[in-house]
């Protein structure tokens, strides 16, 4: 197929100039009569009256190119920005494609980032080409009543560029410049919400680094060390690790469709070949190493805390980078059959982990739905009480609901229609009694019992029927 565009574009010139790209000095006839057999007349019409206009002969480019002329990935974003405009209108499709091409040739889109992935592939300027590839991202993105066409513009420039490597696990914590262009593109289309979560824990990334700088502290964790081998898991900086996967899980349901479309269906290209990648789920590697690599640039991270900030800081979100690439290769290292890393893990980040790669696994199975919810409500709870240990009044708080809550057990019973316990007294009164003594409670308290006796009584609470 592309053997026949190019004798129907060129006739007896070269399609591709290595400063030039794909449309210069193109004979234009040529090129709409293939649009006709491509895409729909009208769709042909605004192109060719875009290109013929004095519009593109004296506007001056985005990108400032050498000469007077628009830069070409310019002009084949605004084709694709119109593309996309007319297939988002039309409720169904309506293309009368040609005999000639295949599925994964379906689209104006996908045929350019073919050829584009196919001129990088032989050594022209990967900047060309990721500048177009993302130019073609952000339009895609926004086009949700095609998810697919992102999806198959990516898997088309992955096969162009024998990428599927990519996603091996080993390739997660690689630098940034070491990843391959069109992984790069990928990831700028996530930056927008994983940055967004990356600044809702600047407080605690902040104070984190701040105590650790003390002497006091450190000196603390030594003698600690001493008598416990737990002791050297740094506490709050797996109360990061798990704050910032779980605020992840939340904004993952946000991406836009197509997005989510693209990232689950990652998975089937990467099995054909054979790729193992982070706990079996190429979409995850995606999202952990966009984070790795966020959390590793310094100048990403004074862009997002609005100043230029210390070693101290730095290296926190350093450290929790590589907290997070620890615990989603723990899995994947034992799945092959090897020692699993020495990582004093956080099982709550490991859940989190689970569960983002269940939310970007296309076969999700109805027992693992089902599990979802009641996984990430732990999650959530164990993040709450660690929020309020760290407030003045938070265990006195935490103490006094738990005892509260044991003082009104059996009215709680009553109230929710669950069935008493063995020799539970009947409530002595129908309103909840907030005049509760604290003397009644443990002389010392100890909230990781507290909150396993919670999800003890929730748990049971929820295997008893109502009546």
């Amino acid at each position: 197929m592309q053997a026949y565009i190019t004798r129907q574009l060129i006739r007896d010139k070269e399609v591709l100039y290595p400063k030039q790209g794909l449309i210069h000095d193109t004979n234009w006839d040529s090129y709409f009569e293939i649009l006709h057999l491509l895409f729909i007349p009208g769709q042909v019409q605004r192109i060719h009256q875009f290109v013929r206009s004095e519009q593109l002969r004296r506007a001056s480019c985005p990108c400032k190119p050498p000469s007077s002329s628009r830069c070409v990935s310019c002009l084949i974003q605004w084709c694709v920005q119109s593309l996309a405009k007319d297939v988002a209108m039309r409720p169904s499709l309506g293309i009368a494609w040609h005999d000639c091409l295949t599925a994964a040739e379906g689209t104006l889109s996908v045929l350019l980032a073919s050829q584009v992935a196919s001129q990088a592939k032989a050594g022209d300027s990967g900047d060309k080409a990721q500048h177009f590839l993302d130019a073609v991202f952000n339009v895609l993105v926004l086009c949700d009543g095609q998810e697919g066409e992102l999806s198959s513009v990516l898997h088309s420039v992955i096969e162009k560029s024998d990428g599927w490597r990519e996603f091996e696990s080993s390739s997660l914590a690689k630098p940034k410049s070491e990843r391959a262009w069109w992984y790069q593109c990928l990831q700028n289309l996530l930056l927008p919400y994983l940055k967004s979560v990356v600044v809702s824990l600047t407080t605690p990334i902040f104070r984190s680094a701040c105590e650790k700088s003390c002497s006091w502290l450190h000196q603390m964790w030594d003698e600690l060390e001493q008598h416990s081998k737990t002791a050297s898991n740094n506490l709050q900086g797996h109360s990061l690790l798990v704050e910032l996967l779980s605020c992840t899980m939340a904004v993952v349901p946000t991406f836009p469709a197509p997005l989510l479309a693209c990232l689950t269906r990652l998975g089937a290209g990467v099995a054909k070949v054979g790729v193992l990648p982070t706990k079996n789920s190429a979409g995850l590697q995606v999202l952990v190493s966009t984070l790795h690599d966020i959390l590793k640039c310094p100048q990403q991270l004074d862009e997002l805390f609005g100043s230029r900030l210390d070693s101290r800081t730095n290296l926190e979100c350093a450290r929790i980078a590589d907290e997070i690439v620890a615990h989603a290769l723990l899995q994947t290292q034992h799945s092959r059959d090897e020692p699993p890393a020495r990582l004093e893990c956080d099982q709550r980040a490991v859940n989190c982990l689970d569960l983002l790669a269940g939310l970007l696994n296309a076969e999700m199975d109805v027992p693992w739905e089902e599990g979802i919810s009641q996984a990430a409500e732990d999650i959530t709870l164990g993040l709450v009480a660690e929020q309020l240990l760290r407030t003045p009044q938070g265990q006195d708080n935490i103490s006094y609901l738990h005892t509260v809550l044991c003082c009104n057990e059996a009215w709680i019973r009553h109230t929710l229609a669950i069935p008493p316990a063995d020799q539970a007294p009947l409530p002595s009164q129908h309103l909840l009694n907030l005049n509760c003594s604290r003397k009644t409670k443990e002389p010392k308290f100890n909230p990781l019992e507290t909150y396993t006796d919670c999800l003890q009584v929730v748990q049971n609470s929820s295997r008893t029927q109502s009546p």
